[in-house]
C-alpha cells in the first residue's frame, strides 16, 4: 500500500481522535504539512504526491485516487459538511490504525500537525498553508511547488510548547512506596537554635544609669550599607 494511502486513514482517524472533523479539505492540508516536515527533516517528501498551487494553495490530482483506493477500505465517507458554501465529504477510519502503519518519526509529524490544526477553524488553517509555509511564498499558481524552501529558511514559526512527560503508573506508585521507606529510615528531627556561651567573644555590657564616672558616649547609629552622608 502507498504510504500516502497509509497518511490518509492515519489522519482522519488522527483528527477524529482529537475531536475534529476529518473533511476532505482539512485532511489534503495536513498531509501537506506532514510532507513538508519529512522534507525538513529528512530532505525528501514522505509521499509521491507532486503538489502545484493551483487555484488558491497547494494540490496534488493523485489525492484523488488516494481516498478512492481507501474509500471502503480504511476509511468510509461519514457525511458532509458546508464550507464556504460548498458541500465537503466528510470521512471516518473505519478502524483503529495498528501501530505499525507508520515508522515512528512520519507517525511524529503527522501527530504534530493533528495536534496543531485537527480542531482549528479551516480559514485558519487554509491561511497558514497559503502564506506562511515556505513553497507557497512566490509560487506561480498552475507551476510545481518547491518544497525544499523549508530546508533554506526557518519554519514552522510556531512552536508547541512540550508537555509534562507520561509517566507509568506502576512508576508513580515506586516513588510513593519509596517515599514511605525513607520517612520511615530517617524520621524527620527538630532542630533547636543552639543557646549562646560566654566564650563565644561576646561579652555583656551594664547599662550605664548616668550618675558614675563614665563619659557618655554620644553619637549617631546608622544602619545599613554604603550610606553616604552629603
Amino acid at each position: 500500500m502507498p504510504i500516502e494511502d497509509d497518511l490518509v486513514w492515519y489522519l482522519t482517524w488522527r483528527v477524529r481522535q482529537e475531536e475534529g472533523v476529518p473533511a476532505k479539505t482539512r485532511l489534503v492540508k495536513l498531509l501537506y504539512l506532514v510532507d513538508l516536515l519529512n522534507v525538513r527533516g529528512r530532505g525528501v517528501q514522505a509521499t509521491s504526491l507532486r503538489w502545484v498551487f493551483y487555484h488558491y494553495g497547494p494540490y496534488a490530482a493523485e489525492i484523488e485516487r488516494v481516498f478512492d483506493r481507501q474509500l471502503g477500505n480504511t476509511i468510509d465517507v461519514q457525511g458532509t459538511r458546508n464550507f464556504f458554501g460548498d458541500r465537503m465529504l466528510v470521512f471516518r477510519a473505519r478502524e483503529f490504525p495498528p501501530s505499525t502503519l507508520l515508522e515512528d518519526r512520519l507517525r511524529r509529524y503527522c501527530d504534530e500537525v493533528c495536534d496543531r490544526w485537527a480542531v482549528e477553524d479551516l480559514n485558519d488553517l487554509l491561511s497558514y498553508v497559503y502564506f506562511e509555509t515556505p513553497p507557497m511564498v512566490d509560487a506561480v499558481r498552475g507551476q510545481p511547488l518547491d518544497l525544499m524552501r523549508v530546508r533554506r529558511v526557518q519554519w514552522p514559526r510556531w512552536y508547541r510548547a512540550l508537555g509534562p512527560p507520561e509517566l507509568d503508573p506502576s512508576w508513580t506508585a515506586r516513588r510513593e512506596a519509596w517515599r514511605r521507606r525513607f520517612e520511615w529510615a530517617f524520621p524527620l528531627v527538630k532542630l533547636e537554635p543552639a543557646g549562646r556561651r560566654a566564650e563565644d567573644g561576646l561579652r555583656s555590657v551594664e547599662p550605664s544609669d548616668g550618675m558614675g564616672d563614665e563619659e557618655p558616649i554620644r553619637g549617631r547609629l546608622i544602619i545599613g550599607a554604603g550610606v553616604d552622608e552629603a
